[in-house]
C-alpha cells in the first residue's frame, strides 16, 4: 500500500514537493539522500487526517499548471547576443555610455545584471543571435501574469 509524504523545506516551513513511496521505499532512507542534509523533512499525509484528496488535488494542480505550455505570443530578436527587460519608457531615455555599460554589467559569473538605474534587467543569451518564443500564461481576466523566453 503507497504511503504519501509533503516535502518541508526545513527553513521556511512549507511544502515544496509531493511524494508517493510504494511498499518496500525506506521514508527515512528518502530524507537521508536530501541534500543538503537536513534542510528538508517528510511529513506523513494520511486518509485518515482527511487531508490526503486535498493535498493531492492541490498538487495535482500545482504540475498541471507548471506542465501546461504557454500561449504562443510572439518571438523576440536577438543580434547583440543579449535581452534587455524593460519598461519602454527607460528605453528612450539611455545613452550610449548607458548602453555601453548594459555590457559590462552582464559580463559577471551570472551573465545579467540590473541597468538603467535598477529599472531594467540584461542578460546574455548563451544560445546567442536569433529570434526565440515568448510563452505566456493568462489569468482568468485574460491578463498576462507569467512570460517565457525559450532560450534553445
Amino acid at each position: 500500500m503507497a504511503k504519501y509524504y509533503e516535502v518541508i523545506d526545513v527553513k521556511e516551513d512549507v511544502a515544496v514537493d509531493f511524494l508517493i513511496l510504494e511498499n518496500g521505499q525506506d521514508p527515512e532512507r528518502i530524507e537521508m539522500l536530501t541534500k543538503p542534509k537536513g534542510a528538508y523533512k517528510l511529513r506523513r499525509v494520511t486518509k485518515e487526517s482527511g487531508e490526503l484528496t486535498e493535498k493531492m488535488r492541490s498538487w495535482y494542480e500545482y504540475y498541471r499548471e507548471q506542465a501546461e505550455p504557454g500561449e504562443l505570443i510572439g518571438q523576440v530578436g536577438v543580434d547583440s547576443g543579449m535581452l534587455m527587460i524593460s519598461d519602454p519608457c527607460y528605453v528612450k531615455e539611455a545613452t550610449a555610455d548607458q548602453c555601453e555599460r548594459i555590457y559590462e554589467t552582464t559580463d559577471n559569473e551570472l551573465t545579467s545584471g540590473q541597468i538603467l538605474n535598477g529599472l531594467a534587467i540584461a542578460l546574455q543569451i548563451g544560445y546567442g543571435d536569433g529570434l526565440y518564443d515568448v510563452l505566456a500564461k493568462r489569468d482568468e481576466n485574460g491578463r498576462i501574469i507569467k512570460i517565457e523566453i525559450i532560450l534553445d
